[in-house]
């Protein structure tokens, strides 16, 4: 007897558990029939200039039966097409930016360019997105593998500095995702079909050119953004243009979709910011203001300095470009509910960025972003546990910061970095909903 059939008679009690009475084999390959379908990418058109500092709109065209995935495409121009200048604090006059100074976009300017988005449906906001925000999910979501290709869409790179420089000199071409609850699971894709009478409409506000752009001296450092200006003739203009994956459905389902009435579970956004002290020692207390069944709470501190020198992403306590090198603002934290401790003791800060992270997500974030879940599995659709915000009256988070004059880093030790006066606090929340789509309309079924 060979040892292959000594292994098959090798067969106990315990055996029962695993293949007794068994309901799949592994050796005939089973597929399921889907219905028919077709997708297709068609543009959309914008309502007013989508360009620097413009809030611009689209109202979803009727194309096809349903949408799902979305993405901006940017056509950024080579900034050595504009006529930056410094302030000379004698305004209007002002002097050329010369002697070695650099210009940049600033990283991640996919991203950044999005203050944010929105979508609604018939007038009524049924999520919000910031660019930030977007980031943020990325840096826990992506797999390693498509990771590079991301920052490369969006215009990323960890090198910053004088790579982002040689970048600027020509015209990039940039794909920015978008993360709406359609837009990343097919079977809650937008049903326009069944939407006869309301509209879908998107709205962005875009950032100012001068809050994308980073000047870089002769030493390397970073020029603030109330130092320099550019003339608003020569302001090179992006092409921005919104793409949308529409999808057909064949004869019996489309009027399926039409006629029937629809619910589906979404996800949404909410966002609470606040500034802090970084010179005040002892706790800080944020109240959160956030409804709904929450699924994990997300946050991060950016500190002014790196604001004033559009340095978006930087949320370590690091001066402008040194984020890799820095520590964290937050030494501990602890979340309060109606005055009972969700957890005791505090935390520490890697805690929340590291093994929350690994327990919940795909990814530990490279970036300072603090993380609490109350899921098991925050990033599938499937719930998997909440916290139910709109029946909690005070949520605290609170939080100790690094007060230190001077911030040592911890990946080089002889590297000292001064206090950043005050930091903007940005936390998101994410929640479920219920979006009802009926008689040729749609609307949550629970507001804020």
């Amino acid at each position: 007897m060979g040892g292959g059939l000594m292994q098959l008679v090798a067969y106990g009690a315990q055996d029962i558990y695993l293949t007794g009475n068994p309901q799949i084999t592994f050796f005939k390959v089973v597929y399921r029939r889907h219905t028919n379908f077709a997708m297709e990418n068609i543009q959309q058109t914008f309502s007013g200039n989508p360009s620097f500092g413009n809030r611009s709109t689209a109202i979803v065209s009727r194309n096809g039966d349903l949408i799902n995935s979305a993405y901006l495409n940017v056509h950024l121009p080579s900034l050595s097409d504009g006529n930056w200048y410094f302030n000379n604090g004698t305004s209007p006059s002002l002097s050329p930016v010369s002697g070695g100074t650099q210009l940049c976009w600033t990283n991640y300017v996919g991203l950044a360019l999005i203050q944010y988005v929105s979508v609604e449906i018939g007038g009524q906001e049924i999520d919000k997105h910031y660019g930030l925000w977007m980031y943020a999910w990325q840096e826990l979501t992506m797999t390693s593998e498509k990771a590079q290709g991301y920052k490369r869409m969006v215009g990323g790179n960890d090198a910053c500095g004088w790579l982002l420089i040689g970048n600027a000199l020509e015209p990039q071409e940039l794909h920015v995702p978008l993360d709406f609850w359609f837009n990343i699971n097919a079977g809650l894709a937008l049903p326009l079909i069944a939407l006869q009478y309301h509209e879908v409409r998107f709205t962005f506000q875009f950032r100012e050119i001068k809050d994308l752009v980073v000047l870089i001296d002769h030493n390397g450092d970073h020029i603030p953004n109330s130092e320099y200006t550019v003339r608003v003739a020569s302001i090179p203009t992006p092409q921005i243009e919104l793409y949308i994956d529409y999808i057909y459905l064949d004869t019996d389902e489309r009027r399926r979709f039409a006629q029937m009435s629809h619910e589906y579970l979404i996800e949404q956004v909410q966002h609470n910011e606040t500034s802090v002290d970084l010179s005040k020692s002892g706790v800080v207390s944020q109240r959160l203001t956030f409804n709904h069944p929450c699924k994990e709470l997300l946050w991060f501190f950016q500190r002014q300095d790196n604001l004033e020198n559009n340095d978006w992403f930087n949320f370590a306590n690091a001066t402008p470009g040194n984020e890799k090198l820095g520590s964290d603002i937050m030494t501990s934290s602890v979340l309060r509910l109606n005055g009972h401790y969700r957890f005791n003791p505090a935390r520490g800060p890697l805690f929340f960025r590291q093994w929350q992270p690994f327990i919940h997500h795909t990814r530990i974030p490279d970036s300072n972003l603090y993380l609490y879940s109350f899921a098991l599995r925050p990033e599938e659709h499937q719930p998997s546990g909440t916290c139910n915000f709109s029946r909690i009256d005070n949520t605290i988070l609170e939080f100790q910061l690094d007060t230190r004059a001077q911030v040592q880093s911890p990946v080089l030790p002889e590297q000292f970095f001064p206090n950043g006066g005050s930091a903007l606090m940005t936390v998101y929340a994410r929640n479920y909903n219920v979006l009802r789509i009926m008689s040729g309309m749609g609307g949550l079924a629970y507001s804020n």
